[in-house]
């Protein structure tokens, strides 16, 4: 999200990773649309969905924006 945010941009060897490339990045290294194993497997998680969730938020049917008010969390 930070990066999403423009809050934080990161730098890895030569790579530069920012809100402009992040989610050509994210397809580079997870060419998947979905999540394989389970939680414990941490190495197989997926952020393509989560990401694209977040960045479309509302765009279309697919990506509907769904607001609660939730007694932890708050909204």
């Amino acid at each position: 999200m930070a990066i999403h945010e423009s809050k934080l941009i990161v730098t890895i060897n030569t790579t530069i990773i920012n809100k402009d490339n992040l989610e050509n990045v994210i397809d580079k290294y997870f060419s998947n649309e979905f999540e394989s194993g389970n939680a414990t497997e941490f190495e197989t998680w997926n952020p393509k969905p989560y990401y694209r969730a977040v960045k479309y938020s509302n765009s279309n049917d697919q990506y509907r924006f769904f607001a609660d008010d939730l007694d932890i969390l708050e909204k």
